[in-house]
C-alpha cells in the first residue's frame, strides 16, 4: 500500500529499477540485478526465492543491512522471463525499506515510522505499529511463538 502511495504521488513507477532508487541494490547475477523493478519485488515474478525474512526482524544486526547483503548474495533459482511464481519476502521487504530510504540508507525505522505517519495516521490506526520495540511496550500486541521441548511458547522468552 504504502509503494502504491509513493507511485500515485509520482514518485517512482512500478516499472522503475529498484537499483534507480537504491545504487546499492543487487543481487548474485550483477547484470540480473539491475533489472529487477519494483514491481518485481513485490509481484513474487523475479525467478528469486525467499531465504532470509524470518531472522530479520528478530536479529541484533540491522534489518535492512542484512537484508540487503543477503539479498546481494542471492541467486535466482528461475529466469525472470519463464513468469515462474517464486513466493518472496525478502524483496518484498526490500521494497519497502527502498521505497522510503529517501537519499539515505534504507532502514527499519524509517519504513516503521513511514507507514506509522503515511498509513496507520491518516487511517486512524492510533495503535497499530510496524516498530517492534514500540509494540513491545504496550500491553496489547501479538507474539510469535516457537515449538520448544513439545509445546509453544512466545518468541520473546529468554531460553
Amino acid at each position: 500500500m504504502l509503494l502504491a502511495k509513493k507511485i500515485d504521488e509520482g514518485l517512482f513507477s512500478w516499472d522503475t529499477s529498484a537499483q534507480v532508487l537504491y545504487h546499492e541494490f543487487t543481487t548474485l547475477d550483477k547484470e540480473r540485478g539491475k533489472v529487477i523493478t519494483v514491481e518485481d519485488l513485490v509481484g513474487n515474478g523475479s525467478g528469486y526465492t525467499q531465504r532470509f525474512i524470518a531472522t530479520l526482524l528478530t536479529s541484533d544486526k540491522k534489518p535492512a543491512e542484512k537484508l540487503f547483503n543477503a539479498v546481494s548474495n542471492t541467486e535466482a533459482k528461475y529466469k525472470k522471463e519463464d513468469k515462474h511464481y517464486a513466493y518472496n519476502n525478502d524483496f518484498f521487504a526490500a521494497a519497502g525499506f527502498i521505497a522510503t530510504q529517501n537519499d539515505g540508507k534504507p532502514s527499519y525505522n524509517k519504513y516503521a515510522r513511514a507507514l506509522k505517519e503515511e498509513l496507520f495516521k491518516p487511517l486512524e490506526m492510533e495503535s497499530t505499529t510496524a516498530y517492534i520495540p514500540e509494540a513491545w511496550l504496550s500491553p496489547n500486541f501479538a507474539i510469535g511463538h516457537r515449538a520448544v521441548n513439545k509445546s509453544w511458547t512466545d518468541k520473546k522468552k529468554k531460553l
